[in-house]
């Protein structure tokens, strides 16, 4: 039992878990089992694909419970929810809850995986005024930001750098994308220059 506590403990990814693991081992070895037999399973992701297959591969339809959730990923999306529940339109609220869902998923793969989501700003939200809603992730050097419309099919992206003292424009409609991999896309692109 110490050699499967001190493998995880070298690891240094899942220290998060390592409370968890000590409350549980009164209750279950095999819990304890299950969750080494995890960490040895991800020695091997090595790219940034793989940690949305590894989210839904070990969650129950690639959703974690609350009671999983870190406060350093409550605090970049938590700031957004009162917005979107005070939002008007429902099919807006929605598109919105279903944006956040993704973007809670891979914060909280990437910390798994030992990414530092520690330096992220928290996530913006603004109701506007033909009911429209507008999420925006704002960084020193670029922005990205999701402008959702009442009209689903006129709600669009966009990602605005100025890394480099170069001006870097990139924007598109939700409805022409999916919104899962541009999501990927978009935290690639933040963690390559953060």
């Amino acid at each position: 039992m110490s050699s499967n506590r001190q493998h995880i403990d070298n690891t240094n990814r899942f220290s998060d878990f390592q409370n968890w693991v000590d409350y549980q081992q009164n209750d279950s070895t095999d819990r304890f089992s299950d969750i080494q037999n995890w960490a040895d399973s991800q020695q091997n992701i090595d790219s940034f694909a793989d940690i949305q297959n590894w989210i839904c591969n070990e969650t129950h339809g690639g959703g974690f419970e609350d009671a999983f959730v870190s406060n350093t990923v409550l605090r970049i999306i938590d700031p957004v929810l009162p917005v979107i529940k005070e939002t008007k339109n429902r099919g807006v609220a929605d598109e919105a809850t279903g944006l956040i869902a993704l973007i809670k998923k891979l914060m909280i793969g990437l910390q798994y995986l030992n990414f530092d989501i520690g330096k992220f700003p928290p996530l913006n939200a603004v109701c506007l005024a033909d009911d429209s809603l507008l999420i925006e992730w704002i960084f020193q050097t670029f922005r990205i930001g999701f402008v959702l419309e009442t009209k689903k099919e006129e709600s669009s992206w966009y990602l605005v750098s100025t890394i480099d003292k170069t001006d870097f424009n990139e924007s598109g409609r939700l409805s022409d994308i999916d919104k899962e991999q541009l999501v990927r896309k978009l935290v690639s692109f933040l963690i390559s220059y953060t």
